[in-house]
């Protein structure tokens, strides 16, 4: 492959049996680059089989997912479990010289503690995607407001990747040939009943 007057080796990850419509390039902060290719006429992935079985699940930030089967999902918390090392190594990125290779080398450093952090969490959310996605037919998740969560608990809605957990489990449901609902934010969930005037579902 030759990209800016340069020739690259890469290793195709697996084989392209369809017609290329384009081909992304992206380089990241290490500098590493990874190619994508975006194909036509791919051969559909074989769905899941149906279990007949639906679930709600609300977002936490003490328990990551609540289902409504009463099953409870804690979610890894990557950046605050290398936080003490991401301090450190941007504190050594601020002191070097400007423009130098001592400069250039801590950097590095930071991007691939970042790198590692994102990677963490993305392998988890997968996974977890990937397992409500064999046993439920329908998942029905709700519509957050993520922009005013950050600006009430920070760091902690950035580390656990709400959003990035909702998009991968779309694509893994409906790769299943499943489904997933997302509530709207500003409906009413439970209320009280005019009959018992006890609380329940709307």
């Amino acid at each position: 492959m030759r990209l800016l007057g340069r020739n690259y080796r890469f290793n195709q990850s697996r084989p392209t049996n369809a017609a290329i419509k384009t081909v992304t390039v992206r380089r990241d902060a290490l500098g590493d680059i990874y190619v994508t290719f975006s194909c036509e006429g791919v051969q559909q992935p074989e769905q899941l089989p149906k279990t007949g079985q639906t679930a709600g699940a609300d977002f936490g930030l003490r328990t990551f997912l609540s289902v409504s089967n009463g099953e409870r999902l804690a979610a890894p918390q990557p950046l605050k479990a290398q936080l003490r090392h991401l301090r450190r190594a941007q504190r050594a990125l601020s002191r070097k010289q400007k423009g130098s290779k001592a400069k250039n080398k801590a950097r590095l450093s930071v991007a691939r503690l970042h790198r590692r952090v994102a990677n963490l969490r993305a392998d988890w959310q997968w996974k977890t995607a990937l397992g409500l996605a064999r046993r439920f037919d329908r998942i029905t998740i709700e519509d957050l407001s993520l922009q005013g969560m950050s600006k009430l608990w920070g760091r902690k809605v950035a580390d656990l990747g709400l959003a990035d957990f909702a998009r991968r489990l779309e694509h893994q449901m409906r790769k299943a040939g499943k489904t997933v609902l997302r509530y709207p934010r500003f409906s009413r969930s439970t209320g009280i009943c005019p009959f018992c005037a006890g609380r329940s579902a709307d």
